[in-house]
């Protein structure tokens, strides 16, 4: 039986004025592989990542860096964190941080 799922913990996102800067855990809790993550902001920014994480391991977003203009501290944004499992489907989370000064 095949599961694809997974969790997102440790989330922070930090603003220096251009960028949104990206860290988060991210558990592979099924059993299929996920090769890359979408990253996308309510904002209207994204970015994707190679990630590749066999069922049950473990990796880190540290510090990505996505362009975007005119955020202050303290504002609250959307992030949706987006697996791609290795047979090609996916699956969203939807996480909610308030932006800290960089």
């Amino acid at each position: 039986m095949t599961n694809k799922d997974f969790t997102i913990y440790n989330v922070n996102a930090y603003y220096d004025g251009k960028y949104v800067r990206i860290f988060a855990t991210i558990k592979n809790t099924g059993n299929i592989a996920i090769k890359t993550i979408r990253i996308d902001l309510t904002v209207g920014v994204s970015s994707t990542i190679t990630l590749n994480l066999k069922g049950g391991e473990v990796g880190a977003i540290n510090d990505l860096k996505i362009y975007k203009t005119g955020l202050a501290k303290g504002k609250v944004i959307g992030i949706k964190f987006t697996a791609y499992f290795q047979d090609n489907t996916s699956k969203a989370r939807l996480v909610h941080v308030v932006l800290q000064e960089w």
